[in-house]
């Protein structure tokens, strides 16, 4: 049927004494209108969606510009990716450690990671902005915090995490953006504290955190001064104390010979003073 038939038809009867008249609207569908409009709402969809997706590669593009910019100034341009082509075997990884890659694998939201408040015992007040401070070094400080899922067996962990002071320069940085690094490398063993994440999304901008196994009984130092008044001086009082000793010293050399034998000739010893050595459950 055409669409010039569409309109308002009427229909008259007529007798001697009566009038009746009926009208009805006909409307004609145009199917070319219709699939004109299906075109143009499809050609509108498609224009809209390539709008937006190169509005997203652009902002990808400049996010990634502006971010490797930031790697660059802080000196970790290869951060992620290394330079692994470019590792001499004859050095330590220790003086390259730079050039490795960062294994995405390790990556954990920062949102699921929930400092430890500290508590006034004096006035019982909550200080929400502070956390308890395990230790601190040159460039770094630890903080004892609680991690949700990065253990799969347990839904919150008990962590260690290792951050830059805020005051540090961008050498300071790089060198736990390297510590990490060669954690990543070295794997995990049963007498080394392991690496279980690491925050890296805005390590451009300085904000880089570490987290590991947290220890409860703090490092060797602390634990033989705290515990000097229980220690006996004697070779052998005691067979199976003395048989522990020996455990845990071959514990403690064991931990220091693992890394030499996992990096072969790629690593060197670490610092075996007591301040370097944690305790944890034995």
């Amino acid at each position: 049927m055409q669409v010039d038939y569409a309109g308002v038809y009427e229909c008259r009867v007529q007798s001697r004494d009566n009038l009746q008249i009926k009208s009805f609207e006909l409307i004609v569908n145009d199917q070319t209108t219709q699939r004109n409009l299906v075109i143009i709402s499809s050609l509108v969809g498609i224009l809209a969606a390539l709008f937006l997706l190169v509005l997203y590669l652009t902002w990808k593009y400049r996010r990634e510009k502006r971010f490797r910019k930031e790697l660059a100034a802080a000196g970790l341009l290869y951060f992620k990716e290394g330079v692994t082509k470019s590792i001499n075997p004859e050095l330590g990884i220790d003086e390259q450690a730079e050039l490795l890659p960062y294994d995405e694998a390790f990556e954990f939201p920062p949102e699921k990671l929930t400092l430890e408040p500290i508590i006034d015992g004096v006035n019982n007040t909550l200080f929400v902005m502070c956390s308890k401070q395990l230790g601190a070094g040159a460039f770094g400080v630890v903080y004892k915090a609680e991690a949700r899922g990065i253990i799969n067996a347990e839904e919150t962990t008990t962590v260690a995490v290792k951050m830059v002071k805020k005051t540090a320069d961008n050498m300071y940085i790089k060198a736990l953006a390297s510590e990490l690094k060669i954690m990543v490398h070295l794997g995990k063993h049963i007498n080394i504290v392991n690496l279980l994440g690491a925050c890296t999304k805005n390590v451009g901008k300085r904000e880089l955190i570490v987290i590991v196994e947290y220890c409860k009984f703090g490092n060797i130092h602390n634990y033989l001064q705290k515990h000097r008044q229980v220690f006996i001086d004697q070779l052998n009082d005691n067979p199976d104390k003395e048989k522990g000793k020996v455990n845990r010293g071959y514990s403690c050399s064991s931990g220091n010979n693992y890394p030499p034998a996992k990096l072969d000739k790629y690593g060197k010893h670490p610092s075996t003073k007591e301040g370097h050595g944690v305790l944890q459950d034995y």
